[in-house]
């Protein structure tokens, strides 16, 4: 079975790509313009130029990879699609509410721009040495909502906790591969950028990958997707009792998490073969796409900029994103 998949990050996700799924019957392609029958067609959040392609019939997929709070999608766009993978309430007969595969970030050098580690070095990983408790990862961006109530839980911790939790990120202490401030770590505070239903992302992934224990804030049906044991949840609108958790978990890390590491593996091995987005597709492709009909379909797809959006839902999301900061 071939499938294109068609991003503009491909090669961020190229380091999620097992090779036996080759061997397994299924071959993945990544923005091709070869003039083929595809079995499936999945374009992730964005696409950049134009494309003139054949699939199999019920075979182009839409991916998310934006929360409702940062983009309103062009209806005239999306009705290109059978079916579409959100996190966002839209008008479309097959718009499925469900997790959107957002990239892992761990194990991906961004300064080299390529992987620090492959795909199977992160499969057979071991549990790493635990030396230090707690990690934070965010950066100094206010461009969001999401991004200033984290900045102002992020100075709320540094002054209760001072030199019990490690600061990294952008603007703070960069580092270069994500792995470097959690794979020592036996927690990391992870707040997102939105709170919805059936959108998290490589802030919750990136942990779990290097066996480390979420202290989390974002996705509110998390307990649909991971082990209710293998995340400790905070609310940061309520900033004393996400204080008084944390500093319960800086008290009692050890314990905390060797309870908790049966938890991690299984949440791990969730991102690794159910949630990373190459077995996900392949599960969508599988559920949906009748293998043994021979009708072919052609689309033409632009780049999305080309794509109207419509004017009155892209002022309702500007405003709210202005009432929001106001708080």
């Amino acid at each position: 079975m071939k499938i294109n998949l068609i991003s503009t990050d491909v090669e961020i996700f190229k380091k999620q790509l097992s090779s036996n799924w080759k061997t397994d019957g299924y071959e993945f392609f990544f923005n091709s313009q070869e003039d083929i029958v595809w079995d499936s067609v999945i374009v992730y959040e964005n696409i950049n130029q134009y494309y003139h392609l054949k699939c199999r019939k019920g075979g182009f997929f839409f991916i998310s990879g934006e929360p409702p709070i940062v983009k309103v999608y062009s209806r005239s766009f999306l009705t290109l699609f059978d079916h579409v993978i959100s996190a966002h309430k839209l008008k479309h007969l097959n718009n499925h509410r469900d997790q959107q595969a957002l990239p892992w970030y761990f194990g991906y050098n961004f300064r080299e721009k390529s992987p620090s580690f492959s795909y199977e070095e992160i499969e057979q990983m071991d549990v790493p040495l635990k030396r230090k408790k707690i990690s934070f990862i965010t950066s100094t961006r206010t461009f969001l909502p999401g991004h200033k109530e984290r900045l102002r839980f992020l100075k709320r911790i540094q002054s209760e906790f001072g030199d019990d939790v490690d600061f990294y990120g952008r603007g703070i202490n960069i580092v270069d591969d994500k792995a470097d401030a959690l794979l020592q770590y036996k927690f990391s505070i992870c707040i997102e950028n939105s709170c919805i239903n059936d959108y998290w992302t490589e802030k919750i992934a990136d942990p779990f990958l290097a066996y480390t224990v979420p202290i989390y804030y974002g996705c509110k049906n998390i307990k649909r997707y991971f082990p209710e044991n293998s995340v400790r949840l905070i609310d940061i609108q309520d900033v004393k009792e996400a204080i008084d958790e944390i500093g319960a978990i800086i008290a009692n890390a050890d314990s905390i998490y060797n309870e908790m590491l049966p938890s991690i593996k299984e949440s791990r091995n969730r991102l690794l073969f159910v949630y990373n987005i190459f077995p996900f597709v392949i599960a969508y492709i599988n559920k949906y796409i009748d293998i043994s009909s021979k009708e072919i379909v052609e689309k033409e797809i632009t780049p999305y900029v080309m794509y109207p959006v419509n004017i009155v839902d892209d002022m309702l999301l500007r405003m709210k994103r202005i009432l929001l900061k106001r708080f």
